[in-house]
């Protein structure tokens, strides 16, 4: 049986919150987001309550802030692994 080569180095990630990685954990909030404003527009074509569309437009408007943060802490733990 061969020899295993070396082993590639472990990727750290720069930005953490206590010991947790920043970019792992705010990924799934805007794909979350996203998912839910469709049903929630769908909701408002079925059941026609006003508060539905506005459940809708504040799911992507926060889907697109928490998405820009989490590509620049994405984009930090990117750049600091290729030194």
């Amino acid at each position: 049986m061969p020899e295993p080569g070396p082993r590639p180095p472990q990727r750290r990630l720069r930005l953490h919150l206590g010991r947790v990685p920043i970019h792992p954990a705010l990924v799934h909030f805007p794909i979350a987001l996203w998912s839910g404003a469709p049903l929630a527009q769908s909701a408002w074509l079925m059941l026609g309550h006003s508060w539905l569309w506005t459940l809708a437009y504040w799911l992507i408007l926060l889907g697109l802030v928490l998405g820009a943060l989490a590509a620049m802490t994405g984009l930090v733990d990117l750049s600091d692994s290729r030194r």
